[in-house]
């Protein structure tokens, strides 16, 4: 195809964008909906510019909090993740992998690029394996829907990330999206991607062989501790939706789920050796 007329397309796009920002971002949404565009999935960030984005963020990350200091629980958390992945919807499409930071907050995020990270203080929370998997799965659920980048378009802006990544200045994105993901900023995702990311963990723990209502017990657990113990939870809990919705929307997804003549796995032996080794 002949690559000035993408370009020009490319324009007009960014053009017919920017008049929608500039007259009102409600404008802009409902002009999009008009036109078939469904912007709560708007992402203009190619599969290929995420991953590498996602290894600038993972280097961020990294040099920012410090990872567990046991390789013997680097090992488990990896390679259960590994075991997992193959039940997340798109996996091929996004590299997923597992590491655990050495903090005592209850918390797990994910960056662009299938990079998931589990605090050593939910570690702590969690009682069997299939509670930890339900964990996992969500943030997979994150990665695969590919919320990160999504948001990022809607925060930066249609205009400006086609210009970065369509541009002549595509390098810069490197810089604007550390600073725009700096101390975890961008982490905090709305209540719809929420809401999937639970329904996802659900399906991909199932999936994966275990015990799907231990996902619950979890969530159970986490609505016990904003009532004791409320500094235990990171402030990224803050912007979820209430405990009590998302416990509601997976008893439902639950509910669908085909369990006969299934045997789903609760617990390991690895697994509490894992969490033996967690201080």
């Amino acid at each position: 195809m002949n690559h000035s007329f993408i370009r020009i397309h490319t324009i007009l796009a960014s053009l017919f964008i920017t008049v929608l920002i500039v007259a009102a971002p409600g404008a802009m949404i409902a002009a999009g909906q008009d036109f078939g565009f469904d912007f709560d999935d708007f992402n203009l960030i190619s599969v290929e510019d995420e991953i590498e984005i996602g290894k600038e963020l993972s280097k961020e990350v990294e040099s920012e909090y410090q990872l567990y200091p046991d390789n013997e629980v680097q090992r488990y958390v990896r390679e259960l993740g590994k075991r997992v992945a193959p039940s997340a919807p798109n996996a091929d499409n996004i590299p997923l992998s597992v590491k655990v930071i050495k903090d005592d907050e209850v918390n797990a995020f994910t960056i662009p690029g299938g990079y998931i990270y589990i605090n050593s203080g939910l570690i702590r929370r969690v009682d069997t394996e299939a509670e930890l998997v339900g964990v996992i799965a969500h943030e997979m659920g994150h990665a695969v829907k590919r919320h990160g980048t999504e948001q990022l378009t809607q925060i930066m802006g249609v205009n400006m990330v086609m210009g970065l990544f369509l541009g002549s200045d595509a390098p810069d994105w490197q810089y604007l999206v550390g600073d725009l993901f700096s101390s975890v900023g961008l982490l905090a995702y709305g209540r719809d991607n929420e809401l999937q990311a639970d329904r996802l963990a659900v399906r991909i723990t199932h999936a994966a062989g275990y015990d799907a209502t231990q996902f619950l017990t979890f969530m159970y657990k986490l609505q016990d501790l904003e009532d004791s113990e409320p500094s235990a939870l990171t402030e990224l809990f803050s912007t979820h939706p209430s405990t009590s919705e998302r416990i509601t929307n997976i008893k439902t997804e639950i509910s669908q789920l085909d369990t006969k003549n299934t045997r789903p796995i609760v617990n390991t032996r690895n697994f509490n050796n894992m969490k033996r080794r967690i201080r």
